[in-house]
């Protein structure tokens, strides 16, 4: 992905467009390895492997993707 972000913006931001469903906001910040973005949206990422949310609500945790708890 990082090469494809470096040499080709206009598809990496096509490929980020079709990850994130509405609105994404972009927040730049500095880190030891250079400058970075924080991207903050809901994600679907069944979307780069053309599988379309079948309505499953999933978040990323340290251990991977799971349900989320019930309140």
């Amino acid at each position: 992905m990082r090469n494809t972000f470096e040499h080709q913006p206009e598809q990496a931001r096509e490929l980020v467009a079709t990850l994130f469903d509405g609105k994404i906001v972009f927040t730049p910040f500095k880190t030891p390895a250079g400058p970075r973005f924080l991207l903050e949206g809901t994600a679907l990422p069944g979307r780069l492997f053309g599988v379309e949310d079948a309505g499953v609500l999933n978040v990323a945790s340290p251990g991977g993707f799971e349900p989320p708890l019930a309140t």
